[in-house]
């Protein structure tokens, strides 16, 4: 099983991102740098565990650390043989991250029931890609879902968006299985799912 990692970060000379893990084979594993300040890493694994939690941070050669906020995202066992990952640097500084308390994560926009996310059958050859979004407030009769050029992604039709799973809340996430190489665009919106109307 291989696991590719992609994030973009703009770094500064002497610094590197590395991955953030419980999971060994994951801890402190480097990325290296590829273009237009992408940062990549691919990992082959003979086995992983039902869920996989981790986050970036970076380090500088002068010791010093600059870390993302620490909440993991999360790797599903997944159901192809490679799995690609592609992340957005999760800024510990910015002014939203007081929603993050736990006043506001377990009480206050806590969702009164978890979504489901829309389940991807095994294919083979293909190349499963995840889709994770950190988001606190979410309206208890909206889903974060993904409109984008597939099938698979609706082809741009509301009414056939991927839904998103809130089950590692505030993580939301889903999952599609995509030929190798297959170009995607796609944007993430809020959906109701009785009405399929989309709210921006």
């Amino acid at each position: 099983m291989q696991i590719r990692f992609s994030i973009h970060y703009q770094t500064r000379w002497g610094q590197r991102l590395h991955i953030v893990s419980d999971f060994a084979p994951l801890a402190g594993l480097p990325l290296d740098y590829t273009e237009e300040n992408i940062w990549q890493a691919t990992v082959t694994l003979d086995k992983l565990p039902p869920q996989v939690g981790y986050h970036y941070e970076v380090r500088g050669e002068d010791g010093t650390v600059i870390r993302e906020l620490e909440i993991d995202r999360v790797i599903k066992r997944p159901k192809a043989n490679t799995v690609l990952l592609e992340d957005t640097w999760r800024s510990a500084q910015r002014d939203e991250i007081a929603l993050h308390a736990s006043s506001f994560e377990d009480v206050i926009f806590k969702p009164g029931k978890l979504r489901k996310a829309a389940s991807s059958k095994k294919a083979v050859g293909k190349v499963q890609v995840e889709f994770q979004m950190l988001q606190v407030r979410v309206p208890s009769h909206l889903q974060l879902a993904i409109v984008g050029n597939t099938k698979k992604l609706g082809n741009w039709q509301p009414e056939d968006a991927l839904l998103l799973g809130s089950k590692n809340y505030p993580v939301w996430q889903a999952s599609v299985q995509v030929s190798p190489g297959q170009h995607l665009e796609y944007k993430y919106v809020l959906l109701d799912p009785k009405t399929s109307e989309v709210y921006t």
